[in-house]
């Protein structure tokens, strides 16, 4: 059985692990994998082109260290104008450690494994191999900010440049509305999506509840928050009502019971996140640190 675990990042590390708002002044440098007897798996977040094509889009990491091994999971990827987005996954492709990146280069053709579903739904794994998408020449660079991939596929080159998706853990504090005292919400995970040019993220918090009373937890993700860069930090705010989406059954959807009238936050290059909100069920506050997670 596969278990997960969750290793901090000492602060001292978290400078060279941390994005910024924007991907133009990212570098990469340290190396990502842990000590050998692990694997570690990490998203990125950034544009593929193929041909004409164009998506942002998310590519998951799993890297063996023991093995020297990785792949590679696309979340979105379209192939053709008028095709819909498919899911996909290129795996055991044999690696060089360096002193700062990952390094692939694959001169045999790579079939991979290709699965049409939503950009909020998985696809089971493995997917159904595909020749039709055979992948040439595939290359790649693994850093612990970037990653970058390129290949040759039948209807044309395949690049992707993504920077890594800033992952936090923290704790959670709530005042439920007819409420009198906090509720604490401990281990609350964060993510933080970046746009390309650095003016607006994307906020996911997973596994949350809104009051010590609510029967389950819930994945919710708010869109398009506008932001701004500073030396060591990066701040986002909304300052209207904004409503956010709501993962149910495999799919995010609008939930206006959850609405947003304020949040405001800050991710410093020190690896700290914190924010505080009013929402339609109350009031949260946040505080989070940087982690990476592995797989035993």
């Amino acid at each position: 059985m596969i278990m997960k675990k969750l290793l901090f990042i000492p602060l001292l590390l978290m400078s060279v692990l941390v994005s910024s708002c924007s991907s133009d002044d990212n570098g990469g440098s340290g190396t990502p994998p842990p000590p050998a007897e692990q694997v570690t798996k990490v998203d990125y977040y950034g544009e593929i082109k193929i041909a004409d094509n164009i998506l942002k889009t998310r590519c998951t990491v799993i890297y063996d260290t023991a093995a020297k091994l990785c792949e590679l999971q696309f979340n979105s990827i379209k192939f053709a104008e008028g095709m819909p987005d498919v899911k996909v996954r290129v795996a055991g492709i044999p690696c060089s450690p360096g002193t700062s990146i990952i390094e692939f280069h694959v001169p045999d053709s790579v079939i991979p494994e290709v699965g049409i579903a939503s950009a909020d739904s998985v696809m089971s794994m493995p997917g159904e191999p595909n020749p039709q998408y055979a992948m040439e020449n595939l290359t790649g660079a693994i850093a612990a900010e970037t990653l970058s991939v390129s290949a040759t596929l039948a209807m044309g080159e395949l690049t992707f440049e993504g920077t890594v998706v800033p992952t936090y853990s923290g704790n959670m504090n709530v005042l439920a509305n007819g409420e009198t005292e906090y509720f604490t919400q401990k281990d609350v995970k964060c993510e933080v999506e970046t746009s390309l040019d650095g003016t607006s993220a994307t906020l996911y918090l997973n596994g949350v509840k809104f009051a010590d009373k609510m029967s389950v937890s819930i994945d919710l993700k708010l869109e398009n928050i506008p932001c701004r860069q500073y030396d060591n930090r990066y701040s986002f705010a909304i300052s209207e009502d904004a409503v956010p989406l709501v993962k149910m059954g495999g799919t995010y959807t609008p939930m206006t019971d959850f609405t947003f009238s304020k949040l405001e936050g800050t991710v410093y290059d020190s690896g700290i996140i914190s924010f505080n909100g009013n929402l339609t069920r109350g009031y949260i506050e946040y505080s989070g640190e940087r982690y990476i997670s592995f797989i035993r």
